[in-house]
Parts: structure tokens; C-alpha cells; sequence
């Protein structure tokens, strides 16, 4: 049997189980009373039991990708995630577990892309490193083929620009070739292709230090990408090691919690003077309803915000708020209304970039039926709820 040999509860579910499976590589679990190792066993759990119950098993596109050799056969698999996408959509599945599995399938591809250029460069890379993804992707939420946000961290040595050569040239051909298969190029040019974003474990805590020492608006704006950081690629130690930097320069900086919250209350909710939904005034987007910036994004920085300042220690969306629930029961209420409203939301989202083909930001409220939109408005009472609990713990009337 492969290793590790992973025991599970009786009671898991189907979905959980393909979880364990993907997320440590292996095909067979033990089943005993309560998930524990030194219990009898009641049986084994295999892949193929799974593919019988599940018709479309994503640990079959996981099998495919280890199998690729060429960019062509991954941008096959990715257009097949895609059409996993829309089954789970409409079998209405938990969009928590959806997001678990696409995740899963990308990072997949990703590391594939990565191994299949280490051996085009054919050299092995200098030092240890890691490949991170950031924001939505490194919160595991990127559902749809939206622009990449990538970076490298790698050790520490006396010759680092000769090893950032290395990576750059790496990340040149990674880069390239996500895109190749449906991830378009960050316009804003954060990609591990950027000698900005390519750094070692002492440039990377240099940069974070200047971030949160100085917060004005753009390094603030950049703290909200890079403190959502996963490692994809290589060793995650040194994601480890750099992340431990960031919470020892904020106790450090304590003033620099106050500016972050005032950065997650600067989109109030979406509603005009006549509870009327505030859409875009201009542009190509000109009437459309922008869901990301107006509607999402105030429940991701609330999240990370209050995660930050209670050292939790996770970077989903979904997952910080139910952390939040246990930590601060008293605000259960609040915490759980921003869950289903930030579930709610993903949902419309990728329900509506599939429909148009693109990443589901600008939404044309005609297409939303009365109780859709009804819905929509509902999940903005969390962004008010959140909001005003931040502004009242962090004292921003008298910060502002």
C-alpha cells in the first residue's frame, strides 16, 4: 500500500474522502470507528469505489496530469475541470468542497508545468524554492480562468542574482505556458517572470518590513495580495519562514492593524439611496454590476483582517469565518451571515463566468431573476454587519 496510510472516521463522506485522497496523493484509505490510527479496522475505502459512485471523478484528471508530457494534453484537462466545474455547479454541490477540488486539480497542473520546465531548462535548480500563489489562488477561491498571481521564494545564499537568473528563466517558461492552457498574464505583472516578485527569504522579509512599516495606500494594497500566499511548488518551509517574518513585523508595528482595517471598510455596501445596486458609471463595464470589488472583496479583507489580529492561522475566505465562529462564539451571528453570503456570492460568480465565458467580475443584473437579485441584496447586510464590528474594534472613527 502507498504511503502515508491515512485512516478516516466511518462516517466520512464521499466528498471528504476524495479530499484526503487528492490533497495526499494516494488511492486507498482505512476506514475505523473514529478516524484513528491504533482502531480496528472496518474496512478499506479505494479510488475505484469512488468512481463508482461518482461518475466524474477529479483523482482521474489528477492521474492525466501526472501522466503529461506536453502543454496541449494539460490545457485538454483544464478545459475538462471546466466542465467538472459546471456538472458540480449544477448538482449544486457545496461551493466549499467545489473549491477544494478545482484547487486541487490547478496546483496539479501547475506543479506539472513547473517539472516539465525544470526539464526543459534541463538543470536542476540552484537551491531549494517555492512557488506561491497568491490572492484568490493562494485562498484556494479561483474557480474560473482568471489572470495569474504567482511569485518565488527561494533560499538564501552569497550568489542570489545568479540563482534568481535560474528562476526567472523558470518562471518565464511557467508563466508562459499557464498562460498557453487559459491563465492569462497578471496585467499588473505580478508573476514570478518579475525580478520584483522573484526573491529570496531575506529580500522577501525586507519587502514585507517596508510594507508594514510604511502603510501607505499602495503598500497596503499589495499586503492585501501578499499575505495569501500558497505554496504550490517546492519546499514550503520557506513560505513558512518568510510568513513568520510578516506576524513578527505586525507585532512590531501594531499601528499597521489600524490601517489595514481602515483599507477593508473602504467599499461600504453596494446599495444606492434607494436601495438601488451601485453599478459601473463608465467604461466597457459601463451598467454592470462589478461582484468582486463591490460585493466579495469587503468579506476577503474583513476576513484576513480579523484572522491577522486573532492569529488564525488560515487563508480561505470560508475557512477564516468559521474560525472566527469558534474563536469569538459572541459574534457567531455576524460571522455565519458574512459564510453564506461570501458562499452565495463565489457562486454567482463562477455560475456567471461560465455563462459568458470569462472571469465573472461585471455581471449584467438583467440576466438575474427578481429572487436571484433579491438574494444578491441580502448577502450585502453581512459586508454592512462585518464592517461596522470592524470599525467599532479597531476605534476607526478616531483613526480616520
Amino acid at each position: 500500500m502507498s504511503s502515508p496510510v491515512i485512516c478516516v472516521s466511518e462516517n466520512i463522506t464521499v466528498a471528504e474522502a476524495q479530499i484526503v485522497m487528492l490533497k495526499n496523493k494516494i488511492t486507498h484509505l482505512c476506514i475505523t470507528q473514529s478516524g484513528k490510527n491504533k482502531e480496528e479496522i472496518k474496512g478499506v475505502l479505494s479510488e475505484h469505489d469512488i468512481i463508482l459512485i461518482r461518475e466524474n471523478n477529479p483523482s482521474v484528471l489528477i492521474k492525466q496530469i501526472k501522466r503529461s508530457v506536453a502543454i496541449d494534453e494539460l490545457k485538454k484537462i483544464r478545459i475538462q475541470t471546466g466542465d467538472l466545474l459546471k456538472r458540480y455547479l449544477f448538482q449544486d454541490l457545496d461551493i466549499d468542497f467545489i473549491c477544494k477540488i478545482i484547487s486541487e486539480i490547478n496546483n496539479a497542473i501547475t506543479a506539472r508545468i513547473i517539472d516539465l520546465a525544470i526539464e526543459k531548462l534541463n538543470e536542476k535548480p540552484p537551491v531549494s524554492f517555492s512557488w506561491i500563489s497568491l490572492g484568490s489562488q493562494g485562498r484556494k477561491e479561483q474557480l474560473l480562468l482568471t489572470d495569474q498571481d504567482n511569485a518565488i521564494i527561494f533560499e538564501d545564499t552569497n550568489d542570489n542574482e545568479k540563482n534568481r537568473n535560474y528562476f526567472l528563466k523558470l518562471a518565464e517558461i511557467v508563466t508562459k505556458n499557464l498562460h498557453e492552457i487559459g491563465f492569462e498574464y497578471c496585467p499588473a505583472n505580478m508573476m514570478a517572470s518579475n525580478k520584483d516578485w522573484c526573491l529570496s527569504t531575506a529580500e522577501w522579509k525586507e519587502k514585507y518590513h517596508h510594507w508594514i512599516s510604511k502603510p501607505i495606500p499602495e503598500n497596503i494594497m499589495h499586503c492585501t495580495i501578499f499575505f495569501d500566499i500558497e505554496t504550490i511548488y517546492g519546499d514550503k518551509n520557506l513560505e513558512k519562514e518568510v510568513y513568520h517574518s510578516i506576524e513578527e513585523f505586525i507585532h512590531e508595528y501594531p499601528i499597521f492593524i489600524n490601517y489595514l482595517a481602515l483599507n477593508s471598510t473602504q467599499n461600504p455596501p453596494p446599495l444606492g439611496f434607494f436601495r438601488q445596486f451601485l453599478l459601473e458609471a463608465s467604461g466597457e463595464q459601463k451598467e454592470q454590476f462589478d461582484i468582486k470589488a463591490r460585493a466579495m472583496m469587503p468579506l476577503v479583507d474583513a476576513a484576513r483582517l480579523l484572522s491577522i489580529s486573532l492569529q488564525i492561522n488560515e487563508k480561505n475566505t470560508l475557512k477564516r469565518f468559521q474560525e472566527l465562529i469558534v474563536k469569538e462564539p459572541q459574534n457567531q451571528e455576524i460571522y455565519t451571515l458574512c459564510l453564506e453570503a461570501y458562499k452565495t456570492l463565489l457562486k454567482y460568480r463562477t455560475k456567471y463566468g461560465l455563462h459568458k465565458n470569462n472571469s465573472g467580475r461585471f455581471i449584467d443584473l438583467d440576466t438575474m431573476d427578481k429572487s436571484e437579485k433579491l438574494k444578491l441584496k441580502e448577502c450585502f447586510k453581512a459586508i454592512k454587519e462585518i464592517q461596522s464590528l470592524v470599525i467599532h474594534r479597531f476605534k476607526l472613527a478616531n483613526f480616520m
